[in-house]
């Protein structure tokens, strides 16, 4: 009668933690926040997004030109900084 009993109390445990566990699922790994950036929606968002838009267009010519961005004026305007940007 005892061990039953265990052994039903140990059921229902596990029923228990493994739908509350369940319910958490798709809230792991990502914020509130991140779960509502998928659409980018709202006029905020919008307006960033044709501005970097618009930088990406206009810099684009010199991604691979060092020479010619500082030919149009652009300066290195941060100190060099060892293993910045590597990726070990």
């Amino acid at each position: 009668m005892q061990k039953t009993r265990m052994m039903r109390l140990a059921g229902v445990t596990a029923l228990v933690l493994t739908a509350g566990l369940w319910a958490l699922v798709p809230a792991w790994g990502q914020s509130s926040q991140a779960k509502g950036m998928a659409g980018m929606s709202g006029t905020g968002n919008v307006a960033l997004t044709k501005d970097i838009a618009a930088a990406r267009v206009a810099t684009a010519k010199y991604a691979t030109n060092l020479a010619a961005a500082q030919a149009d004026g652009y300066k290195i305007l941060t100190k060099e900084i060892p293993g910045m940007g590597s990726t070990s």
